[in-house]
This record gives structure tokens, sequence and C-alpha cells, in this order.
């Protein structure tokens, strides 16, 4: 049985677990009352078909897009908008900017608050043509693989995400000159 020496020394060990505790239960406090003041922006990067309805409606035609909405508290400001390889070791980056469309959000930079989406937008051929001569031969049907799009934001935050599969085929496509 234990004696009373033994008893004493593991209570020496009762501030030590108590101090790391309030320690621990600090730092998880803090944690959680900044993360409310974090911008959290949601990227999608693609293709989408736009037709319009009537009776004398032109065809449906392809549009390369990032779309953007904020799904966090914080109002975030757009600053630009960007692709880029994923390649490790080095870093390709094409600024994008897309000429004016009437679907389209306007120029950046825009600002959204909680919940608000905006969305920019280039006729597909366009896109492709922008990026062809970056996506020839096998190493560029790689890239292609690899190429995701973004947006900068005010406060220093970058968000991104890959581009869909439709983008990525047109894209090899484009290369190829099979548009």
């Amino acid at each position: 049985m234990p004696d009373r020496e033994f008893w004493r020394f593991i209570n020496t060990f009762a501030p030590w677990g108590s101090a790391l505790a309030s320690t621990a239960a600090v730092i998880a406090a803090l944690y959680l009352a900044r993360r409310g003041d974090r911008i959290r922006l949601q990227v999608v990067v693609g293709v989408r078909i736009v037709a319009m309805m009537g009776p004398v409606a032109p065809p449906p035609e392809r549009y390369a897009v990032i779309q953007v909405t904020n799904v966090g508290r914080r109002t975030a400001t757009i600053t630009g908008l960007y692709f880029r390889e994923a390649r490790p070791f080095t870093r390709q980056e094409f600024v994008w900017l897309p000429a004016p469309h009437p679907l389209s959000t306007g120029t950046v930079p825009q600002t959204l608050a909680d919940g608000e989406s905006r969305m920019w937008l280039a006729p597909i051929a366009t896109f492709t043509q922008g990026f062809a001569d970056h996506f020839r031969g096998v190493r560029g049907w790689l890239r292609a693989g690899r190429f995701r799009g973004g947006v900068d934001t005010s406060a220093g935050g970058r968000f991104e995400s890959e581009i869909d599969r439709t983008l990525r085929q047109a894209l090899r496509r484009s290369a190829r000159g099979l548009t």
C-alpha cells in the first residue's frame, strides 16, 4: 500500500495539471472568439451554359465562370481574379481580367457581405483561346489537370478551387486546335 510520501509526491503534479488545463481553455476560447473574424469565401470555377427563353431566343452559349460566395460573417472585398498552375516548386499565375459582359458582376474590386455572391464570366471560346499555347502537348495536357482559379482579397487572403472537368476538357481541346 502506498505511504504518505508517495501521495505527497503525486499531489505535486496537481498544480501543473491545473495550469495546463487553464492554458488550454484560454487558447480554445480565443480561437472560438476569433473564428467569426475570418474571411471565408467559397470559389467555384467552371463552365456554365446560359440559355435564353422566348420565341426568338438565341442558341445556348457556354461561358467560363468564376463564382465567389461569402460563407463567413465578415464582409470581404475581392481585389483580383487569377488562374494558376498547382505544380510543386513553380507557380505560374495568370491574372484574369474578363471583358465586360451583361451577365457578369463587373470589374474588381467588389465587396461581398455575408451570403452574397459575385460571378465573372467570359465566352468559352475567348477564354480557352487565351490559354491555348500554355496547354499544348503532353505536358500541357498534364498541366490542365492541376489548373486552379481563385480570388485575392483586400485582407491578403487567397481563396481558390480546382477548375471543373468541363473547363479542363475545353482547355485541352483548344490546345489541340479542336475548339
